[in-house]
């Protein structure tokens, strides 16, 4: 991961003025198993691998990416790939301006991640922006949210990390929408237990084996990630989105903040607040 970490510094440096221009946007789904080799493309192809399984040979070497994959190729990088029949992915093309532009991603031209569920809500809320029309507060938007995304790649453990017992997809799914849906309220890891009806203690160690978080701290990043988006894009002031998300102390809120995002709330909607114009 550390060339993503690279990634993220040089991309996050004040004197880094790139922008991000959506070019393409699609869910494409295969009926039957599909191979080619692709035209050089000229923008940023990030993909994930919603169901079945992608294969692409890059310089020689394979890539196998199963269901919840990601991976994301730079510019005119030349590949051959293999869809298997039901094999369903979400594709974004970007173009990334900016100056000495080269510097700032991976050598080897492709980041590929395998277990990338973690990342699948700000990658559903860049193609979400992608749709919109192109403005300068559709762009500085595009760039938070991409820098999330590649923040929580950067955080996830590694994936040859063995686990023995982890949640099954459709427990994580309910995890993942308990927490979303009440991310403003005060949960742990009971609220968890009882919703897979399990002992609490059992379900605490089979939750970091699956999400490489304890339940405390897996819930702290939701509950930032959500207020960081508000702090982005509303006009309450930063005491109250953290009094909105559980924090009356607004110095613990500042703290947890910058351990999540990487800077303090005020500086963080400083560089990233999107007026709203009527």
């Amino acid at each position: 991961m550390n060339n993503l970490l690279r990634v993220i510094q040089e991309i996050n440096k004040p004197q880094a003025v790139l922008k991000f221009i959506p070019r393409h946007t699609s869910y494409v789904y295969f009926n039957y198993e599909r191979e080619g080799n692709p035209p050089l493309i000229p923008y940023h192809n990030l993909q994930y691998v919603l169901d079945g399984k992608v294969t692409r040979i890059i310089n020689g070497k394979t890539y196998i990416c199963p269901k919840n994959s990601f991976f994301w190729l730079i510019p005119e990088t030349k590949y051959a790939y293999k869809f298997s029949a039901g094999a369903h992915v979400a594709i974004i093309y970007l173009e990334i301006t900016g100056k000495n532009i080269d510097k700032y991603f991976m050598p080897e031209r492709i980041l590929h991640i395998t277990d990338a569920e973690s990342i699948l809500y700000f990658y559903r809320l860049i193609m979400a922006e992608t749709l919109k029309k192109n403005t300068t507060e559709n762009r500085i938007k595009l760039k938070s949210l991409f820098l999330f995304l590649l923040a929580e790649l950067q955080e996830k453990p590694d994936n040859k990390q063995q686990k023995k017992y982890i949640f099954t997809e459709s427990q994580q799914l309910q995890i993942n929408l308990f927490i979303q849906n009440n991310v403003e309220k005060k949960i742990d890891s009971r609220n968890i237990a009882k919703i897979l009806n399990l002992s609490r203690d059992y379900g605490m160690r089979i939750f970091k084996n699956t999400f490489g978080y304890s339940p405390r701290t897996y819930i702290m990043r939701e509950k930032i990630k959500a207020a960081s988006l508000e702090i982005m894009n509303s006009a309450p002031s930063i005491k109250k989105i953290a009094e909105k998300y559980g924090y009356d102390d607004i110095f613990l809120f500042s703290r947890l903040f910058k351990k999540v995002m990487g800077k303090s709330p005020a500086l963080f909607r400083k560089e990233n607040f999107i007026k709203i114009r009527y």
